[in-house]
């Protein structure tokens, strides 16, 4: 029986889980190969071991199309299952999952000092995906086969690697035919305020008012002082915690939910306890420990602390410090409550806090604020300079408002297509799971739509 490994990481700012179900029996082995470090001077040689998975069991060989599964801000487990899966067997496809540098095993140095961490950028990563397909076409596909030219290079990514799939396409439309962004951030925002308003909406007004409630008593609790500080942080499990760091978990427990279509743990314990008129910050509590931490957020509440994000070894089972060094660097995407009371984070997430803890882990010479206008302004954020990439989003995913939704953004002749998936629990990168029966009809329709238009692009 095949088993599927589904990432769950806990990275603060919760971008990074994986919602692409990764196939773990009967696969082979991972392979890697030798990738620039520095693609932009000629004169450092150096390189380091980038791992990828190969699936050619359903690949028409020589000349069917190759799906290039992006690593996200994560280790890639093995390769990429779910709707990849569906593709490369209606379209008699190869699938090859790259993992992305400085995450999982592809580790440029044997440190992750903020000096090594330099050559770690959008621009780098999108040569990687184009380095890496110039070398696989020649050496396993043209040398093996006698052929010449290029077969049909699919991109695929979802979040993050949706971003980069959309931005690879965009300057190597000479290697790449198109590309599926799943929830693809293709805008950075430093001051997210418009994640935390979704989320409350995703949430729903029950819900997100009893959470609300419980937000307003932890920050009275804190309010009151050490003793009482360490004794509501000691209930979550987060005595190790300074305010800010508590503070942010606490957000990321109650908004994780809508962002990956599961509601129902939270919402359900909070609105049965406030029915029974039990305590509603123990029915809370209990979610967390619970809940949260085992399905979310394994490594605990340590995983937010400035001493663990410091470490320098590269750490396997985890990216925190990496993906924070992009935030820190590139795109922001910080959370912070957004005005009035429809915020179910608390106030006293600030974006002065934020710089303060870029400043913490990564020394205090890190430069502030992060690049995300150059960054927008160098791959058009909202309207990118693209052809033939599908853009998907999820109606519950808070994620969606640093992404690409109006489906006039395009002119017809750029053949874009974006989709804004509805229904109940349709959260991040949703289309890029297993076909279920119970998936909302959207997202069936959507799937259908995304392989139809596909296959047209891999025929012309």
């Amino acid at each position: 029986m095949r088993a599927v490994i589904f990432v769950a990481l806990c990275l603060p700012l919760l971008l990074a889980l994986d919602r692409i179900p990764f196939q773990e029996e009967g696969i082979d082995d991972p392979k890697y190969w030798n990738q620039k470090l520095d693609h932009f001077n000629p004169a450092d040689t150096r390189t380091f071991a980038q791992k990828y998975y190969v699936d050619d069991i359903s690949w028409r060989k020589p000349d069917g199309p190759i799906f290039l599964y992006i690593g996200g801000e994560s280790p890639l487990p093995g390769r990429a299952g779910g709707f990849i899966n569906t593709l490369v067997q209606r379209h008699s496809g190869m699938a090859i999952s790259l993992e992305h540098r400085y995450y999982g095993e592809s580790q440029p140095f044997s440190k992750l000092t903020t000096k090594n961490l330099q050559f770690l950028s959008v621009e780098q990563a999108l040569e990687d995906l184009a380095h890496f397909a110039k070398w696989y076409q020649k050496v396993h596909i043209n040398q093996r086969y006698g052929t010449q030219g290029f077969n049909k290079w699919i991109l695929v990514g979802g979040s993050y690697a949706g971003m980069l799939s959309c931005e690879a396409r965009q300057i190597h439309q000479d290697i790449f035919a198109a590309a599926l962004s799943s929830s693809g951030v293709v805008q950075a925002v430093i001051d997210f305020t418009d994640c935390d308003r979704q989320a409350a909406i995703g949430l729903g007004e029950e819900c997100s008012k009893l959470a609300r409630e419980c937000v307003w008593e932890m920050d009275r609790q804190l309010a009151r002082g050490p003793e009482a500080g360490h004794k509501i942080k000691a209930s979550f499990n987060a005595s190790v915690l300074n305010d800010f760091d508590f503070r942010c978990l606490i957000a990321d427990a109650i908004t994780i939910g809508p962002q990956y279509s599961n509601r129902e743990p939270l919402c359900d314990a909070l609105i049965e306890a406030n029915n029974e008129g039990s305590d509603l910050m123990a029915a809370f509590q209990d979610f967390v420990n619970g809940y949260f931490y085992p399905r979310y957020c394994q490594g605990g509440a340590k995983t937010y602390m400035d001493e663990y994000l410091e470490r320098v070894e590269p750490a396997g089972e985890l990216g925190s410090r990496v993906w924070w060094y992009q935030l820190c660097t590139q795109f922001g995407f910080f959370q912070t409550a957004p005005k009035g009371r429809v915020s179910v984070r608390s106030p006293g997430v600030t974006l002065g806090l934020f710089q303060q803890k870029c400043k913490n882990i990564f020394g205090a010479s890190m430069a502030w604020p992060p690049k995300a206008r150059e960054f927008n302004k160098r791959y058009g954020a909202l309207h990118p300079n693209v052809t033939r990439v599908i853009f998907t989003q999820g109606s519950q995913d808070p994620w969606q408002w640093a992404g690409i939704r109006n489906p006039e953004t395009f002119s017809p002749s750029t053949e874009n297509h974006v989709f804004v998936m509805t229904g109940p629990n349709v959260g991040h990168c949703v289309d890029l799971g297993y076909d279920m029966f119970w998936d909302p009809p959207d997202v069936q329709r959507t799937r259908e739509q995304i392989s139809e238009l596909l296959g047209k692009w891999i025929q012309h």
